[in-house]
């Protein structure tokens, strides 16, 4: 088997060596820009953690463990639903196999010939399972662990403020791991009343402790639980797995909704140097009190042109918090009065002492809703999440932790291109498909350790082969024979 060569773009000595008529090898390829997001991968070593992957496989086998996990990988950056497509995608496009890391000869033969038939190269659907299913689930849980940690080596994008949500994932079939609850719901029926339904579900309950740079989401700690349990009971666990790691102070600010809400685990967290943010419940008796104080203005009243937000600090009415709490309550609202009944609010351990402070606290918590939209939604519909490669905890294993791996690379490829690409960081990563990754035929050209990919025409040029130019005038029309 050839040795595993690592190429590197630069476009000038390619440029150069092909108007010498010098090059080692082209391929056409559909995505054109997909160099610049393996550059990332590259930079933040995923592929080396890739070929760190543990595999229980007794017997021999022609396919190296580097090819199929980065095929597992970059599948779900490419929009492939499932294992089974890749044979008619990824598979057919000679620069994709270039990029995860096949010789000319590998992608003309496939790595194991004598086994494979024609269709299947370079290599068969089914040993990307096999893979799968033999692979402990920890060692994708530890693949995590490592890319999370070579993020973290990168000054540039140290940041403060976490967001921690969870989000149901519903499965059909005897997943191993999955869970099953009992909820209740409204049915309205033809004569206009409504019935209570019970519905019974199984699944799982993703639980996700997330960084916020750029505006972007990069998941840092995550656990998979029974669809039936409460995301409260592994939240301690995500937080103490950030600070043991990078110490005291790693995270300021954490914003939960109210599923989270435990004074003691607040007070817990703040000790450990943690700030919180979490929204207040309706019924509770603390959301009463400053409604009360805001009647006779016991707080510190902050305004902007569409919004009134009143601050208290040291509150002591929440039961399960032992000590003196900040809060702030919403009396105004797109400029107009919110009802007292209507009136929202959150409980804060940051400081709400000035009026700068309180609209600050206000501000932080807009960012909480990110991950709802750029994680949670993203994984489900961009990256197929419900779509396992099987019902094993490795195949389930396998698909959280590459799927939230492959989105972080995504975030930091928007990061790392965001002067260059108006827009990008809002987008998404089916829109980021067709408008940055492809489809666009373009030729990857490779000269010693070099590539670098052209359009067509300007690899003609480069060899001295340009057009004629006698259409140039000519308005063509093709007759369709």
């Amino acid at each position: 088997m050839a040795d595993y060569k690592l190429m590197k773009e630069n476009g000038a000595y390619v440029r150069k060596m092909l108007k010498k008529s010098k090059y080692d090898d082209a391929s056409l390829t559909g995505w054109g820009r997909l160099d610049e997001l393996v550059a990332v991968m590259g930079l933040f070593k995923v592929f080396d953690i890739f070929s760190e992957i543990k595999v229980d496989v007794r017997e021999n086998c022609e396919i190296p463990r580097w090819f199929i996990n980065n095929t597992l990988a970059l599948k779900l950056v490419l929009g492939e639903r499932g294992i089974n497509s890749i044979q008619d995608g990824m598979f057919k496009d000679p620069g994709v196999l270039k990029i995860l890391g096949c010789t000319a000869r590998e992608t003309r033969e496939g790595f194991d010939p004598d086994r494979n038939k024609e269709e299947n190269k370079p290599c068969n659907i089914d040993s990307l399972k096999y893979s799968i299913e033999h692979t402990d689930s920890k060692e994708f849980e530890e693949a995590f662990r490592k890319h999370r940690r070579q993020v973290w080596k990168h000054k540039s994008l140290r940041t403060y403020t976490y967001i921690m949500d969870a989000t149901k994932m519903v499965v059909y079939g005897d997943y191993e791991g999955a869970g099953v609850m009992t909820t209740t719901e409204e049915v309205l029926q033809k004569d206009g009343t409504v019935k209570l339904r019970k519905k019974r579900q199984k699944g799982f309950k993703l639980v996700t402790l997330n960084r916020l740079v750029e505006g972007q989401i990069i998941a840092e700690a995550v656990r998979l639980l029974p669809i039936n349990e409460h995301e409260i009971t592994v939240s301690d666990d995500l937080i103490d797995e950030i600070l043991d790691e990078r110490g005291e102070g790693a995270i300021e600010l954490l914003l939960i909704d109210r599923g989270f809400l435990d004074g003691k685990r607040i007070k817990r967290w703040r000790k450990k140097g943690v700030h919180a943010i979490v929204p207040l419940k309706e019924n509770m008796q603390i959301r009463k009190d400053m409604q009360g104080l805001v009647k006779i203005k016991g707080g510190i009243k902050a305004e902007r042109k569409e919004l009134t937000v009143w601050g208290f600090k040291d509150l002591e009415t929440l039961d399960s918090y032992d000590g003196k709490l900040n809060g702030l309550l919403v009396t105004r609202y797109k400029s107009k009065t919110v009802k007292e009944k209507y009136q929202w609010g959150f409980i804060t351990t940051l400081p709400v002492e000035t009026e700068e402070q309180v609209l600050e606290a206000f501000d932080e918590y807009d960012d909480r809703s990110l991950v709802e939209n750029k994680q949670y939604r993203e994984l489900k519909q961009g990256y197929f999440l419900k779509h396992f490669s099987g019902k094993t905890a490795s195949s389930v294993s396998y698909h959280i932790h590459f799927s939230l791996i492959m989105m972080n690379v995504v975030s930091l490829y928007k990061i790392t291109n965001m002067d260059r690409y108006e827009g990008l960081l809002d987008k998404g990563i089916r829109l980021i498909r067709r408008q940055y990754l492809g489809p666009r035929i373009q030729i990857i050209v490779y000269v010693d350790s070099y590539y670098t990919v052209l359009d067509f025409l300007e690899f003609m040029n480069l060899l001295g082969r340009p057009p004629t130019g006698k259409l140039d005038d000519v308005r063509m029309r093709f007759l369709p024979w």
